[in-house]
């Protein structure tokens, strides 16, 4: 019986790796300015991506039931490639920000959120995910004071959609999950969903595609 036991339980962790493994639909990747695989016109080193919340749309913050937390009316997301072809904001760059404006509580980044793209198999779209020391960010209510929610490196916080015939710019969608860090203020929800869509306006008139390296 001890030994079906044993064999049983090894069943379950090989089909949990197998379930992993499954889930790995990215891959490594590049900023491309055409479709071409492998790609032949790479983002250069250094170029600076910003990006907007999409026109009429609003950035917002729920605790997880879904009761609205926080709304902000504007935003912007400035990071720079820092390896050919590929983005994700600079640590090291102190002109890479997410800023908040128009919101219903006061919002900031506490440090950083540098974000890594990466390719989608059989698209040029690609997933997005926190890269880095981590993302986190503070949001200063009036009731509780301030609530800080972070999500560390490797979190896949949302998409990005590459050019299309009848849309000129990449959109960015971000949809995550983010947690109240350890020690905050008890009236602060455990964690919040943090969902908005952004354009890149950054470079302008350029095409975007996330090609496999």
């Amino acid at each position: 019986m001890k030994h079906l036991k044993t064999l049983a339980l090894a069943a379950v962790a090989v089909g949990a790796l197998v379930a992993l493994i499954g889930v790995g639909t990215a891959s490594a990747s590049v900023l491309c300015s055409t479709t071409t695989t492998p790609c032949n016109s790479k983002w250069p080193k250094g170029t600076v991506l910003s990006y907007s919340l999409v026109k009429g749309t609003t950035e917002k913050f729920a605790t997880t039931p879904g009761e609205s937390f926080d709304t902000c009316s504007e935003s912007t997301d400035e990071g720079a490639v820092v390896v050919e072809g590929t983005e994700t904001e600079s640590e090291e760059e102190s002109t890479t920000s997410l800023t908040f404006s128009g919101c219903t509580f006061v919002t900031k980044t506490v440090q950083a959120c540098p974000f890594r793209v990466d390719s989608i198999a059989k698209s040029d779209n690609g997933t997005v995910t926190v890269a880095g020391n981590g993302c986190d960010l503070t949001i200063n209510t009036v009731l509780f004071g301030s609530c800080t929610f972070g999500a560390p490196a490797g979190t896949d916080v949302g998409t990005l959609t590459a050019t299309t015939v009848n849309r000129t710019d990449a959109i960015r969608d971000i949809n995550a999950v983010l947690n109240i860090t350890p020690g905050e203020p008890v009236g602060c929800p455990k964690s919040i969903k943090w969902t908005a869509e952004f354009t890149l306006t950054k470079p302008a008139n350029t095409d975007l595609y996330v090609e496999p390296n």
